[in-house]
């Protein structure tokens, strides 16, 4: 694993990495579930008072979960802070991971009522970037995991910014406990379900050389 670069690695150790990938999206979709499930129970008003901070700081810990992770998993293979920042695919997951702890804050301010009231905006835009990120995510590996990786993605980046269009309309409009606030949730939710669904497709992160050297 000491050659996580932008043109793949070898077959054992592309593996090793899809792994860890994998176990990623697991968190990050069952920290979205909660934060949708919790969201939604907000809008019900079944949770009221401190309550209203758990999902907010979900959020914060999905946030910091995927740079730590990363940087776990590089020193554990011993791969180089150099190397992983090198590579645009983990640059842009740390920014993915960015825009949610941004969104985290943003929530637990306006729960805590400082500041301005635009900070109930943060999260709704950063769903909608974070959305589109995933529509552009770069992907490794060969050209039919490229292609099978784009798809999935493209399908969740989309279903995040229907959700922060719809919570943004919802924050806007002021819509409480209407169809449009429940319905951020529900495509949040679906969302959550995808990562949690999704597994890294035969021959990601693996160079075209590699992957023909093993047959496939």
């Amino acid at each position: 694993m000491k050659q996580m670069h932008e043109a793949g690695v070898s077959h054992p150790q592309a593996h090793q990495v899809a792994a860890l990938s994998n176990l990623a999206h697991i968190v990050v979709g069952g920290l979205f579930a909660a934060v949708s499930v919790l969201s939604a129970l907000e809008t019900a008003g079944v949770t009221r008072g401190g309550w209203r901070f758990l999902w907010p700081g979900l959020l914060l810990v999905a946030g910091l979960f995927v740079p730590v992770f990363i940087l776990w998993a590089a020193r554990a293979h011993g791969v180089s802070v150099r190397h992983v920042g090198a590579d645009p695919l983990q640059r842009q997951h740390f920014v993915l991971s960015a825009l949610v702890f941004a969104g985290g804050v943003g929530e637990v301010l306006a729960v805590a009522q400082v500041g301005s009231a635009v900070l109930r905006f943060v999260w709704p835009t950063a769903l909608v970037i974070v959305g589109y990120l995933f529509v552009v995510h770069r992907q490794h590996g060969t050209s039919d995991a490229v292609a099978r990786a784009v798809r999935a993605h493209r399908m969740l980046g989309g279903t995040l910014i229907l959700a922060g269009l719809a919570h943004g309309i919802a924050t806007a409009t002021r819509a409480g406990a209407g169809l449009v606030n429940t319905t951020w949730t529900v495509l949040l939710f679906l969302a959550a379900l995808q990562f949690l669904r999704y597994r890294e497709p035969e021959g990601a992160y693996a160079s075209p050389e590699a992957h023909r050297h093993h047959g496939r």
